[in-house]
């Protein structure tokens, strides 16, 4: 089957994305353009892309899912995160500890969107080999999961926290619940898509910034990991709504071959989203220090791509994969 070049697209921009709120804190000290700006719309939106991938034409076989998660998330997991884990500590002038390693790794602790996205796929391979593309069933199952974060899950409000959050299980309730719609979108795409026309787009777009302006007034918090909610209406609100001009923006812009780059390796970048900002961080603030001025954040961003795609790069060279 074909890639449609929106999908990496829009991952290659969440992933950007994400390496630019990591340049923030690494270079800066602290974030600049607030989370709930942006942030927790990069990573919803890679999770419905996740499920917009999961629907497919062709038979279902979830042997064969569960042989691709592990293949694709769970190795990938280990085989970055442990080196990564074992150089980290030098870095800040501390020795690494084989335990604290070993415990991180075994719960998922060593990168907690991948752990989520695999528990996630988990969930979601087992929910569509159970009842398949049945809608009422996906959009139970969807609810179910955001109830499960609002009572187990929300740091700032839940019921009954889930405090071990193994494999970041909390976190999953919500990705979830983004890969349903991803999923639903794509058994109604081009029915959802003659509906959304430019007065519509212009509409939501009134609409999400009214909801970004009321959330950073307000100090709400909107947090995917550790999930802090201060308010699911507002927060799925701004998601959807996020989504729906994302996805048409994308389908319509031209290509870009760098972020489709970054788009089809975006795993990869993401596990490198801390080393690289860590890495440019050093470099900038040697070179051009912070010093309030936001202009400033622009080259240490820019740095930090560079060196994330080109260890990318060099990675994928070394294992011979295009």
């Amino acid at each position: 089957m074909q890639r449609k070049q929106w999908i990496d697209l829009g991952r290659g921009l969440c992933m950007s994305a994400i390496i630019f709120f990591h340049t923030e804190i690494y270079y800066c000290g602290s974030e600049v353009v607030p989370y709930s700006v942006f942030a927790q719309n990069a990573i919803t939106l890679f999770f419905f892309l996740s499920g917009y991938l999961f629907c497919s034409d062709r038979e279902y076989c979830l042997h064969d899912k569960l042989a691709y998660i592990l293949r694709r998330l769970v190795v990938p997991y280990f085989l970055f995160t442990i080196p990564i884990s074992i150089i980290k500590p030098f870095v800040y002038g501390e020795r690494p500890c084989a335990v604290d390693i070993a415990v991180s790794e075994i719960s998922g602790n060593a990168s907690w969107f991948v752990a989520a996205l695999v528990t996630a796929e988990l969930l979601f391979s087992l929910m569509v080999w159970k009842f398949g593309k049945n809608k009422l069933a996906i959009g139970l199952s969807a609810i179910i999961m955001l109830m499960f974060s609002v009572i187990f899950g929300n740091t700032e409000d839940a019921y009954i926290y889930n405090k071990v959050n193994i494999w970041h299980v909390n976190e999953a309730f919500i990705a979830f619940f983004c890969m349903a719609l991803g999923f639903m979108y794509r058994m109604e795409e081009k029915r959802m898509d003659g509906y959304i026309g430019i007065p519509v787009l212009l509409v939501l777009g009134v609409v999400l910034v009214a909801i970004k302006y009321y959330e950073t007034a307000m100090e709400m918090n909107m947090i995917v990991s550790p999930t802090i909610i201060s308010c699911y209406p507002l927060f799925i609100a701004d998601i959807i709504i996020f989504i729906i001009i994302f996805i048409n923006m994308i389908k319509k812009m031209p290509s870009l071959p760098y972020m489709i780059f970054v788009g089809r390796n975006s795993l990869y970048h993401y596990f490198l989203c801390g080393a690289s900002p860590t890495l440019s961080a050093i470099i900038m603030r040697r070179l051009l220090p912070y010093e309030g001025n936001f202009i400033n954040i622009l080259p240490a961003f820019i740095l930090s791509m560079i060196i994330c795609s080109l260890t990318v790069k060099a990675i994928i060279m070394a294992v011979g994969k295009r």
